[in-house]
Parts: C-alpha cells; sequence; structure tokens
C-alpha cells in the first residue's frame, strides 16, 4: 500500500503571498511575508527574509496519474501569479508512505502537468507505520 500526500511551495526574498490570493482566489494552507517574525527555526523571533506559501492537495493512493486535475490547474495558474509577485523557488513535494514496498510511476500527464507549471518535484518516502 502507497498513500501519497501533495503539497505545492514558492518561495522568494520578494515574494508576497497575499498579492496572489488577492489575483487568484486561491487561499493558501500556509503562507508568511517577508518581514514577518518567524515561529520556527533559525528565524525564531526575527524577521523572515522572504515570503513563502503551502498549497496542500489531496491526498492519493498509488496512482499519481494527475491524482486531481483541479489541484493541477491551481498549481498552474499559482504558478504564473508566484512568479509575478516575486517567486524565485517553485516545487511539488510528495510526501510517500509506503507499506512492505514504494514502486512509483510519475505518469506523462502528471510530468507534463508539472513542466508546464514550471515547478520542480521533491519526494520523501518513509515507511508507514
Amino acid at each position: 500500500m502507497v498513500r501519497v500526500s501533495i503539497g505545492f511551495r514558492a518561495s522568494g526574498p520578494k515574494f508576497s503571498p497575499k498579492n496572489v490570493e488577492r489575483h487568484t482566489g486561491i487561499r493558501f494552507s500556509k503562507k508568511n511575508e517577508p518581514g514577518d517574525i518567524g515561529t520556527i527555526g533559525r528565524y525564531r523571533d526575527h524577521p523572515l527574509p522572504y515570503g513563502s506559501c503551502e498549497l496542500n492537495g489531496p491526498e492519493t493512493g498509488v496512482d499519481l496519474q494527475v491524482p486531481d486535475p483541479s489541484f493541477f490547474e491551481s498549481i498552474e495558474g499559482a504558478a504564473r501569479e508566484c512568479l509575478m509577485a516575486g517567486a524565485t523557488s517553485m516545487l511539488l513535494h510528495l510526501d510517500v508512505a509506503y507499506t512492505d514496498q514504494c514502486n512509483l510511476e510519475l505518469s506523462k500527464d502528471f510530468v507534463s502537468a508539472l513542466a508546464r507549471a514550471g515547478v520542480s518535484i521533491t519526494m520523501s518516502c518513509y515507511e508507514d507505520s
């Protein structure tokens, strides 16, 4: 059994997630503006030198045949707006929880959707407890 959680992330020193939300109607799961006071990590209690956001997607099973077309449409729109709002880094992060064995296939449609959006991909794989 394999479960995959998907999230879009964007960041940049002058990136403003609020501007993206204002122009697109998208509501990010998490966001911060440059200069916001950090709550964790090395910037805890200090102004953040960057803006960042996350948009969580639906959890899916092993089939990554573009699991939710509307989510990828949102990512394509958000990616364009994030670039215009100052993002210098955009990626799609997959958390992959597996039992026994982990085999993933990234379909042509999935990879094409990422390429169209100009978004990199990262993955964390771990055994599901």
